[in-house]
């Protein structure tokens, strides 16, 4: 397992932790029943209500880091993946600045529509394009 994999796993199950009012799946943390009984999850609201000792501001900001961390690797992957398809290159051969990643998803830019956006303004030919001889 590479570092960025193990990163990812990192964040992934820092991601996954519930925070308070959150609704869970059973199999996440356990029945929600179970959790219901001790007075730990609202079933009728869906949502976790953990304990005070099970939440405070450092465990939320530390999941809402991993959660935003995740969703900007998973975005980058996905503008490298659609380049590749795309063009036939992945973003670092074409010299695709992460400042740039971070503002088109800021601005709720698809990764799709990133690639092709940037393609056209510098020239790329589209792989369906491409003319062999």
């Amino acid at each position: 397992m590479t570092n960025e994999q193990m990163l990812q796993n990192a964040l992934r199950t820092i991601a996954a932790i519930p925070l308070w009012g959150e609704p869970i799946t059973n199999s996440e943390h356990g029945d929600k029943s179970e959790l219901a009984a001790i007075g730990e999850y609202d079933l009728e609201e869906d949502a976790y209500n953990p304990c005070c000792s099970a939440e405070s501001d450092w465990l939320s900001h530390a999941v809402e880091t991993a959660r935003a961390a995740l969703a900007m690797i998973e975005y980058v992957g996905a503008i490298d993946e659609a380049m590749s398809q795309l063009f036939g290159l992945n973003m670092w051969d074409a010299g695709i600045e992460l400042e740039r990643i971070e503002r088109a998803y800021a601005d709720g830019e698809t990764p799709q529509d990133f690639s092709l956006r940037f393609g056209e303004k510098y020239g790329l030919t589209l792989r369906s394009e491409w003319q062999f001889r």
